[in-house]
């Protein structure tokens, strides 16, 4: 497998465009949803690519300024369980991670906090989803 570069995309929105730190391919329909994480002071964008490869803007949302200590460089992408994934994107609190929700069609949700986490982890450097779809 190789990858090319056959042309850009942008959001428009510049902490949205810069500094993209990771990026995760969903299945969706007859295509895929990409989506895009920027980091502390970015938020997260979808793209909706089809099968010829071309990338359209499907939605956006800002990371909330008080979360910037917690954001990951990482982004996990975990089934919702109705058609739709979770998109965790950090810590938003002392004991709880926090993920958009990205809907089947690409489409920004709100906020999820995941909590139970203990209290003295204090940040999280890394994540990962696993095969049984676990953090």
């Amino acid at each position: 497998m190789r990858f090319s570069v056959r042309g850009t995309v942008r959001s428009a929105i510049d902490a949205l465009d810069y500094a993209i730190s990771d990026m995760a391919l969903v299945p969706s329909g007859g295509g895929f949803t990409v989506l895009a994480s920027s980091g502390p002071n970015g938020g997260l964008a979808s793209y909706a690519l089809n099968a010829t490869g071309a990338a359209t803007l499907i939605d956006t949302a800002m990371f909330n300024p008080n979360w910037a200590l917690g954001i990951s460089v990482d982004l996990a992408v975990i089934d919702d369980g109705w058609g739709g994934v979770n998109a965790v994107f950090g810590m938003t609190g002392a004991t709880q991670l926090g993920a958009y929700s990205v809907g089947a069609d690409g489409a920004i949700g709100s906020v999820v906090h995941l909590t139970g986490l203990p209290s003295s982890i204090g940040h999280c450097n890394t994540l990962a989803e696993t095969a049984d779809n676990d953090l």
